[in-house]
């Protein structure tokens, strides 16, 4: 059957929304000057940023075509959020590159590398083991110990859990693939899209404040629609934006972003299990060693007064 217009969903058209709005904020006019020695270094302009939402549109119509493949409902999101992911990236990576000379670097990425990774990382650890301590003690006042501390059980019938331990080796392929592309690679053309790229284009019209918050609803708009879920993404948006303006870096947001992104993947798995809750002891004294060992990075790795007066 050929592909027609009339195949695309009403939820591929809701990418128009954020290109509405980029178009939108076009008609102001600049009056502002960004704060901060890396902002002054991105040169590129509005009409860039529409460019790149143009393309990031564009993407919407791979739903119908990839339809026609006939692949499983899995493999078929694999597919297309690697697509988008690849084609954003890429767009934005080589108009840097062609039209301004610029690395990609230039969006956050060089300085402080490890010191920017590893104090996010603390903050999460130090969060996952705080709630799994209480966790813990919960579980510890309510079951023997003997049973807190054995194994999990099996995945509960009918779950996608166990679905996934009787699939054949290619499926469990593409589940690992779509895995990478919800933990890794959408969270990085995320924060390269919607902090890197359009936040200092936008804030020379807005100033920074508001540019956090129109950029973060130009992210809960490429997210599935709902309450509160929309008003988390909005909130979570505009602290990555005052992350991005504040350290100058983009490690710290695309940190939390992958831990968070990572943790929902694996919560929503592992709460397939008959006795999941048994998992939480191991998990927390997994996050206590982690946090020790970040924790001791980020300490080698701060910066000095001397260093951040010299990058100011």
């Amino acid at each position: 059957m050929p592909f027609q217009f009339a195949d695309i969903r009403l939820e591929d058209l809701k990418l128009f929304l954020p290109l509405t709005l980029v178009l939108a904020a076009g008609l102001r006019r600049e009056s502002y000057l960004p704060r901060g020695r890396l902002f002054g270094r991105q040169c590129w302009t509005h009409s860039d940023v529409v460019l790149v939402f143009v393309v990031l549109t564009a993407t919407a119509l791979f739903d119908p075509l990839l339809d026609l493949l006939a692949l499983t409902p899995i493999a078929l999101l694999a597919l297309g959020f690697f697509l988008q992911a690849a084609i954003v990236t890429n767009t934005i990576y080589w108009r840097l590159r062609l039209r301004y000379n610029l690395p990609m670097s230039v969006l956050g990425f060089n300085m402080n590398v490890v010191y920017h990774i590893a104090w996010p990382l603390a903050v999460v650890f130090a969060g996952m083991s705080l709630v799994g301590i209480l966790w813990s003690l919960l579980l510890f006042m309510h079951r023997p110990l003997a049973q807190v501390m054995a194994l999990p059980g099996s995945p509960r019938p009918g779950s996608p859990l166990e679905a996934l331990g009787l699939s054949s080796p290619s499926t469990l392929a593409i589940a690992v693939f779509y895995s990478f592309d919800v933990v890794l690679l959408m969270p990085l053309m995320e924060e390269i899209l919607f902090r890197g790229f359009a936040y200092t284009p936008v804030s020379r019209r807005f100033g920074q404040q508001k540019a956090a918050i129109f950029t973060a609803v130009l992210w809960a708009l490429v997210h599935p629609l709902g309450f509160p879920r929309t008003v988390i993404i909005i909130l979570v948006g505009i602290l990555y934006a005052y992350l991005y303006q504040r350290t100058e870096s983009l490690l710290p947001s695309l940190s939390f972003h992958i831990a968070g992104n990572t943790a929902i993947t694996l919560g929503w798995l592992l709460s397939d299990l008959k006795d999941a809750e048994r998992l939480v002891p191991p998990t927390t004294a997994m996050s206590c060693v982690l946090f020790a060992i970040v924790w001791s990075i980020y300490k080698r790795t701060k910066p000095t007064e001397a260093s951040q007066c010299d990058e100011g």
